[in-house]
């Protein structure tokens, strides 16, 4: 697929329709320079998302679903979260990931390789709450993904994630989601924020909600 970076970033936008296996091979090509692209962009999901835990004890475990090269995993650690498992399906981004550090201690406890599109081989109630920074773009399943998170969660946990705005008016979000209302303690979303400003096909087209979800 070629590595989406660069001045212009040409096609990011519409890559939500690639399959898991196509997504991986763009963010093994991109794991590189991911980092320094996004910051351009004006990147700050992650932040945005971990401020939606503050009620969850610090010492809970977290599943960081998507997470990519460790953005989030950083921003969880800067809020006081120190157990923290990675999961995702590209492998290089997760080798990045795996050498993220804070006072010279690994970011995760633990990596795994994993598609969410599938079940997660998780036992129930394993964490305290889960965070989905900007991976909810090539999930369209949102209920079936959102109810395995969910089933992951400790009950009284959280599950956080983003979505596009765009998406969340082509894949009927917000039907989809009060639908989920008899399952969970509480669900809200937020009005759209900012996602990648910087960035030429986004800028102030294409934002954000955040969803939070109390099970």
């Amino acid at each position: 697929m070629g590595h989406p970076g660069g001045s212009t970033a040409c096609g990011l936008s519409g890559q939500f329709s690639s399959s898991p296996a196509e997504v991986a091979d763009l963010y093994d090509d991109w794991a590189d320079g991911y980092d320094d692209d996004v910051a351009s962009w004006g990147y700050e999901v992650p932040s945005l998302l971990v401020a939606r835990l503050g009620a969850i004890d610090r010492s809970s475990p977290v599943l960081d679903a998507g997470c990519g090269t460790g953005q989030a995993g950083i921003a969880l650690r800067a809020a006081g979260f120190s157990d923290v498992t990675g999961i995702d399906y590209s492998r290089a981004s997760l080798e990045s990931a795996r050498k993220r550090q804070v006072d010279a201690q690994p970011v995760y406890r633990s990596l795994a390789h994993l598609d969410l599109t599938q079940p997660l081989p998780f036992a129930s109630d394993s964490f305290g709450a889960v965070l989905s920074a900007g991976v909810f773009t090539y999930l369209p399943d949102i209920r079936s993904v959102v109810l395995e998170l969910a089933r992951v969660c400790h009950p009284n946990g959280r599950v956080v994630f983003s979505q596009r705005t765009d998406l969340w008016e082509s894949r009927q979000c917000e039907d989809v989601l009060e639908a989920l209302r008899p399952e969970v303690v509480s669900l809200a979303w937020s009005e759209p924020q900012s996602y990648l400003p910087g960035h030429p096909e986004y800028g102030s087209d294409i934002e954000i909600r955040v969803v939070d979800i109390a099970v």
